[in-house]
């Protein structure tokens, strides 16, 4: 169930547009995204997105995560051949495809990272299908820390920049990632991304 290839630019580009997707997941479907997550142990991982995309991706690239500090997170637009082989890239967002099947998007740089298992996908996917959120919601890796990040678009359009901020501060934007976790038995979810509201006229806030 999981396709960890590269994808085309027709795969990547039929995400929809933050713009036009979606922006509220009632909680009672994230409680059930929770539960499928931790009954296989992929909550201590991967948590669960909303599935969207900021621009269009290119023949030849791929979009590609870095973290050139402990604070902020890079997700741009990068040509294969000027700087990556298969080898050094590793798969951390998927989303479900029109066949069912679990589809890479974003990649991470660096040796392999944690993939989510096949039963657990198969279930999740079950769960999406039957409440059509198969082109809503999807899986990613966690970031490092718990502290929430507030995403912009890079100013050159091609990505985004996520930077941490302190534990309490007010943040503005649209939740876009969630964690799960168990306290005291009872299942629970924070909120660990929000993309920038967008201005007047559609986009994110641009860096």
């Amino acid at each position: 169930m999981l396709d960890r290839s590269f994808p085309t630019p027709g795969q990547y580009n039929s995400i929809r547009h933050f713009d036009v997707q979606f922006h509220h997941i009632l909680p009672e479907l994230l409680q059930g995204i929770g539960k499928i997550l931790i009954k296989y142990q992929m909550h201590f991982e991967f948590g669960a997105f909303l599935l969207h995309r900021h621009s269009e991706l290119c023949a030849g690239s791929v979009m590609v995560q870095t973290n050139p500090d402990s604070e902020t997170e890079i997700c741009r637009m990068e040509l294969l051949e000027n700087r990556y082989s298969h080898r050094s890239l590793s798969p951390c967002s998927f989303y479900m495809n029109a066949a069912c099947r679990f589809k890479a998007f974003e990649y991470k740089e660096g040796p392999d990272v944690a993939v989510p298992g096949e039963e657990f996908l198969e279930e999740f996917g079950s769960f999406l299908h039957i409440h059509q959120l198969g082109d809503v919601i999807g899986v990613s890796t966690l970031p490092p820390g718990d502290e929430q990040c507030v995403e912009t678009v890079l100013a050159d359009g091609q990505g985004t920049i996520a930077r941490r901020i302190p534990h309490g501060q007010a943040s503005p934007g649209v939740v876009t990632e969630w964690a799960f976790f168990v306290q005291d038995g009872a299942l629970g979810y924070k909120e660990m991304r929000k993309c920038d509201a967008p201005p007047e006229g559609g986009g994110h806030v641009r860096s």
